[in-house]
């Protein structure tokens, strides 16, 4: 969803302000790009908008796209599109995860890492999948990152080339807790 073009504003200052707002409201939340070196926000580079809470999602969608029946054209919609289940899963997991720790995202040239999650003076990549099959090419970004996991739509932990997968709810379980990263036992 584009908030400039559902509202159909042409200054960019206008819609950074719109989107400030709903920050300041916690509708939203700006992630930013990971700068690795002092582990903050880089400042040059995109940030990305997420949604806090997939209800607040559907209320401003409903609202800026009024229909008669929101929940079937709006929801039911979204869920039936599996890359758009795809993207609010990965927002439940962003929002979730800042609530706990510094959350960032990693962007480089050959892809982007969804949720970068720093705890103490370390940074632990963590991939989103929404999908029970896995190809370790989608992956491979994460598999090369140092700590490394992917948390995806599995029945159990287990690895692919190596990186950790961990069942989507147990992850969330874990940053929930202020666990991360997972223990050994949910590594292996």
């Amino acid at each position: 969803m584009c908030i400039r073009d559902s509202l159909s504003i042409d200054h960019p200052s206008t819609v950074a302000d719109y989107v400030q707002l709903l920050e300041r409201m916690d509708a939203l939340f700006i992630q930013a790009a990971l700068k690795e070196r002092g582990l903050t926000a880089a400042p040059k580079k995109a940030r990305k908008v997420v949604p806090t809470d997939p209800f607040i999602l559907h209320a401003i969608e409903s609202w800026l796209r009024p229909s008669a029946d929101p929940a079937a054209e709006v929801v039911e919609h979204r869920l039936k599109d599996p890359s758009a289940t795809a993207t609010l899963i990965e927002a439940v997991a962003v929002s979730h995860a800042r609530r706990h720790f510094p959350t960032f995202y990693v962007k480089q040239t050959s892809g982007e890492i969804d949720i970068a999650v720093v705890v103490g003076r370390r940074v632990y990549p963590i991939e989103v999948k929404w999908r029970r099959q896995l190809r370790p090419g989608e992956l491979c970004l994460v598999t090369r990152a140092r700590h490394g996991v992917a948390a995806a739509r599995v029945e159990s932990t287990r690895r692919v080339d190596g990186l950790p997968i961990v069942p989507l709810p147990r992850a969330l379980a874990l940053l929930g807790r202020g666990i991360w990263p997972p223990s050994e036992a949910d590594r292996s």
